[in-house]
This record gives C-alpha cells, sequence and structure tokens, in this order.
C-alpha cells in the first residue's frame, strides 16, 4: 500500500510540476498548458482565443519575418500583393472613399502604393527594416518602424482610417497596440483588419492553421482569433465593430487556381468556400 501510495504522489508531483499556466490577453482567464511541450497552442474557452506557447522568437517585429517570409519571393511578385491591396482598397472605400490612411504592417508597401495612386494621403507603420527599405525603394509613402516614432514625428495627425491586413495576429500585446491606434485615428475614423477566421470548434480552421504555419516554422503567430475574441478585443480597445464578413482567401486567387482548388475541395468533402478568413470594419468610439 504504501508503495502505490508512493507512486501516485510521484505520479502526481510531475502531473503539478509540468503544469503552468497563463492569464488570457484579452479576458484575464486563468489558463493551464503543460510546460513539458516544446511548442503548443493554448486555448480560452471564454473567449475563443488562441494563444501560442512560446511566444514565437520570430515574429513582425523582427527582420527575419521578412528574410524568411517575404525577401525571397515577395518582390517577385509584387504584381499578386498589388491585386489584393485593389481588392482591399475597393472594399475600404465602401466607407471611407477618400481621406488619410495608416497602414499598420505595411510590408513592402504595396496596399500603401495603390492607395496613394487612388488619392490617399498614406503612412505606414512596418517594424522591419528590410520592409521599410523595399517600401521606401518601391512606394512614395512615408513608413514609420513603430508606434513610437509615429509618435515622435507625426505632429499629432490623426487619420481618417487605419487597416491591418493580417497584422493583428502578430501583435504580443492586443489591447495595447489597438490602443495605441485608437489614439491615432480621428473622432468616427475607422480600423480596417483582415484576420484568419479561427474557432477551436472547427476542425477546417484547425487545419488551416497547420498548413499556414508548417512552411514557415518556427514562425507562427502570436494569437489566432475568432469572431468572439475579435469583438472582445475591439471593446476593450475603444472600437465598435459595424461590419463582419466571413469569407474567402480564394478572392485573392486567379481563376484558374480557385477553380482548381474548388475541385479539389469538391474531391476532398471539404467545406466549400471554406470561409477562412474574416474581415471587420470597425468604428473608433
Amino acid at each position: 500500500m504504501t508503495f502505490i501510495n508512493t507512486i501516485i504522489s510521484l505520479l502526481f508531483e510531475e502531473v503539478f510540476h509540468s503544469s503552468e499556466f497563463i492569464l488570457c490577453p484579452i479576458c484575464t482567464k486563468k489558463l493551464n498548458y503543460d510546460c513539458s511541450e516544446c511548442e503548443q497552442t493554448v486555448f480560452c474557452k471564454k473567449c475563443e482565443l488562441g494563444i501560442t506557447l512560446p511566444p514565437p522568437s520570430i515574429a513582425a517585429s523582427t527582420d527575419a519575418i521578412s528574410e524568411v517570409q517575404y525577401n525571397k519571393y515577395r518582390e517577385d511578385k509584387r504584381s499578386q500583393w498589388i491585386n489584393k491591396a485593389v481588392k482591399r482598397l475597393d472594399w475600404l472605400h465602401l466607407w471611407v472613399p477618400e481621406g488619410t490612411i495608416l497602414e499598420i504592417g505595411s510590408g513592402f508597401g504595396e496596399f500603401l502604393e495603390v492607395a496613394t495612386n487612388t488619392g490617399h494621403d498614406c503612412f505606414g507603420i512596418e517594424s522591419s527594416s528590410i520592409g521599410q527599405t523595399k517600401t521606401r525603394k518601391l512606394c512614395n509613402a512615408i513608413v514609420f518602424n513603430s508606434f513610437n516614432e509615429w509618435e515622435l514625428n507625426s505632429n499629432n495627425l490623426r487619420v481618417d482610417a487605419i487597416t491591418a491586413w493580417h497584422s493583428i495576429q502578430y501583435m504580443k500585446n492586443p489591447i495595447n497596440s489597438l490602443k495605441r491606434a485608437h489614439n491615432i485615428v480621428r473622432k468616427d475614423g475607422y480600423l480596417f483588419a483582415e484576420i484568419i477566421n479561427f474557432s477551436p470548434n472547427r476542425d477546417k480552421n484547425k487545419m488551416h492553421i497547420q498548413e499556414y504555419t508548417k512552411p514557415l516554422k518556427p514562425l507562427k503567430h502570436c494569437h489566432y482569433h475568432s469572431k468572439k475574441s475579435i469583438e472582445k478585443l475591439f471593446v476593450l480597445s475603444g472600437f465598435e465593430i459595424i461590419h463582419y464578413l466571413e469569407t474567402t482567401s480564394r478572392i485573392y486567387l486567379n481563376h484558374i487556381t480557385g477553380k482548381r482548388w474548388r475541385n479539389e475541395s469538391l474531391i476532398q468533402g471539404d467545406l466549400f468556400p471554406d470561409n477562412d478568413l474574416l474581415r471587420i470594419v470597425a468604428k473608433k468610439i
């Protein structure tokens, strides 16, 4: 009996010591996780947020993201990124047909180029020095390396719209970042965002996340957002969401590639379109 009790005690001690907890960055719920695992995604059931642990070492705040994800092909395929930018700007024009735009995470400046050529006064925030250099080379828009640099050099300029195309999921402290964005946009101004549409209850989205991150390892998103987590995040940051759109990334594909993707989905019995993207329009309150 003593031997059995000892074994149970040792097993309990091992489980106890391998378990840690973090606080959800949105709802502050205590979330337990197994610290013995090298890489994992912890889910908050309360707000349906996925959290990458440990936090990514290669993130949007480092040049490594440009070296790994962009630098080898992005400039060569600039026309494809321009095509995405045109579609995003057309969507933005439904609410903001003219005015000043600040893009958070401007990459190589494709969206800024398209918006500038359409008549907007445009600025970017891009933490990667490679991205900054490419933007200045390929686009006339002014780009800053951080919120801090913007605040020091923008002369308290307030913009009509802020865009965040797939940059929110890289924010280590999303509430703080979006609160700073809130201070930059003018009264009744807009925030436009596009993210991966994630819910821990949807196997399709789990698979999409695995496919999305696999070729970029060890690059990962800091967080995976659902419609529920985004709503909570925006409210805490001072924005009111006025429009949601669940859509498919097929909108950015050419006709041939999109048709092939659809045919493969039909053969495999997958949901199509899979609504793997979430677009959000929010207004400053």
